[in-house]
């Protein structure tokens, strides 16, 4: 679906991450917007401390 919209085949209906460099660069835009989905998403992370992992989630 998204390789037919980037070849210029059609519309297509796609998550933001999925489309946020194609967005971004041009190849495809946006021409209803993005609608919030209310989808979260939650980082695990074991308990002894790592700070790559610190990072990411902050």
């Amino acid at each position: 679906m998204l390789d037919a919209a980037r070849a210029g085949l059609g519309a297509c209906a796609a998550p933001w991450p999925y489309v946020f460099d194609d967005i971004n660069t041009g190849r495809l835009a946006a021409s209803f917007g993005f609608v919030d989905g209310g989808h979260h998403y939650v980082a695990l992370r074991r308990a002894r401390r790592n700070r790559k992992a610190n990072i990411f989630c902050e």
